[in-house]
């Protein structure tokens, strides 16, 4: 179940690397809990032996914090990723998007 939640880590992190969009995101997993499809912040033993992704909070802490091309250091799937053609800088957000 580890691996797993590892996989579901570095899932959320290439999302955010590719988008930029942390506050889509966080709210995503924010709506989750909502309608309760998630618990915020099981337990070790419930983590343990059912949780095969990372807790939503957990999520949700990651997606606000996580934004190293803001500071200028290097994401680690930025390798993978090509620039698009009309664009130099970082990628839209969708509001930005709608408005093209």
């Amino acid at each position: 179940m580890a691996f797993s939640r590892h996989l579901d880590h570095e899932a959320d992190r290439f999302g955010l690397e590719l988008t930029h969009e942390n506050h889509a995101a966080a709210t995503a997993f924010a709506k989750l809990l909502q309608v309760g499809l998630g618990m915020p912040r099981p337990g070790i033993i419930p983590m343990i032996w059912f949780g095969s992704h990372p807790g939503i909070a957990d999520r949700i802490e990651f997606c606000n914090t996580y934004h190293p091309w803001e500071t200028g250091q290097s994401s680690k799937y930025e390798k993978y990723f090509r620039p698009a053609e009309r664009s130099a800088g970082p990628p839209l957000s969708s509001a930005q998007n709608n408005g093209r």
